[in-house]
């Protein structure tokens, strides 16, 4: 499978649906399901699972980014119920 970082797998060229790379700076396998590329979160136990991370840059307008909001331990979780990211 590709090791790339986030940028090289932003920038494949017309990517065809089902490729699958491993986002070295995410941490996560990534699936391009033909419109968008989709993460893939795989872990023998929630506690191997990489936190998912999108930055502001990521998103689009009506992704919805913050009408929720927590705090677990060291991690803040954003809500982002409409995200593309």
């Amino acid at each position: 499978m590709p090791r790339v970082t986030t940028s090289q797998r932003k920038s494949i060229v017309s990517p065809t649906a089902g490729l699958l790379v491993y986002d070295i700076e995410k941490r996560t396998i990534f699936l391009f399901d033909g419109t968008e590329w989709m993460p893939m979160l795989v872990a023998a136990s929630n506690q191997n699972i990489p936190p998912a991370m999108v930055t502001s840059e990521e998103l689009k307008t009506g992704d919805g980014f913050g009408p929720s909001a927590a705090i677990s331990g060291n991690y803040a979780i954003i809500g982002c119920p409409g995200g593309s990211g």
